[in-house]
C-alpha cells in the first residue's frame, strides 16, 4: 500500500506514531514492547510551533511528511500538535525561520546543495518495501535488477522530492536506508546540523 498525502505515512510507522494499532498490523515486526516505547515517547513530545512572523509561504506545509500542518497562502500557519512527529523538516525549509523545535529553540532553513537525502544500502537490502510504502512523496521505488535471483531492492527514484523526514529508516529493520548529508554523515539531528550550519557560515 502506498503512503500517499491523504493518508499520512505516520499512521504507517514513525518515532511518534499516531497510530500503533495500525502500526503493529502494517508493520509486523514492531513488537508490542516497541509499541509501548512509542505511545510513550509521543505523549512526553511537544509539537514544533510556528511564531507570528510566517509569511504564509506554503512550503512548510507542502513538505510536512504527515500533513500535520495547516494554513492558507499569505496567512500564519499552524501546526497541528496531535499529528506532528517532530522531525524537524518544516525548520529546514522555512525562509524566514519563525518555526521553534519542541524545546522552544529556534531553526534554520537548510539551501538545496546542503540537504541530507536517503541513501539506500544495496547490500542489506532484503526487498521488504517498508521504506517505499512510507515514504509520503515517493522518493523511492522497488528497482528493476532482482537479488539473488529472487528478490528486488529498493532504491531512490526522485532525489530532489526526499525532505530527510526519515520514516523510511524507522521502518527498515535491516539498517539499510539511512539518510545522510552531502559529505556522508549520518542524520542524527536535523535541528542540530541546521543550527551549525549557520554559525559556521556566520564566521565567514
Amino acid at each position: 500500500m502506498q503512503a500517499s498525502r491523504s493518508q499520512p505515512a505516520a499512521a504507517i510507522a514513525c518515532k511518534h506514531c499516531i497510530c500503533p494499532d495500525y502500526c503493529y498490523t502494517r508493520v509486523p515486526f514492531l513488537t508490542k514492547h516497541r509499541q509501548r516505547i512509542i505511545i510513550e515517547d509521543f505523549a512526553r513530545a511537544m509539537a514544533y510551533t510556528i511564531a507570528i512572523e510566517c509569511v504564509g509561504c506554503t512550503m512548510c506545509l507542502k513538505k510536512c511528511p504527515v500533513d500535520a500542518i495547516v494554513g492558507e497562502s499569505k496567512q500564519l500557519h499552524v501546526i497541528l500538535p496531535d499529528l506532528c512527529i517532530d522531525c524537524g523538516v518544516c525548520g529546514t525549509y522555512c525562509p524566514v525561520n519563525c518555526i521553534y523545535d519542541e524545546k522552544g529553540e529556534q531553526t534554520f532553513k537548510i539551501k538545496p546543495k546542503e540537504r541530507p537525502i536517503a541513501i539506500v544500502d544495496i547490500d542489506n537490502c532484503t526487498g521488504c518495501e517498508f521504506c517505499v510504502d512510507v515514504c509520503p512523496f515517493d522518493c523511492l521505488a522497488m528497482g528493476t535488477e532482482e537479488r539473488a535471483g529472487f528478490f528486488k531492492i529498493a532504491q531512490m527514484v526522485n532525489a530532489k522530492e526526499c525532505v530527510a523526514c526519515r520514516l523510511c529508516e524507522e521502518v527498515c529493520m535491516k539498517d539499510a536506508i539511512v539518510v545522510r548529508w552531502p559529505d556522508g554523515e549520518p542524520v542524527e539531528s536535523l535541528q542540530a546540523k541546521s543550527t551549525a550550519l549557520v554559525e559556521a557560515a556566520a564566521k565567514h
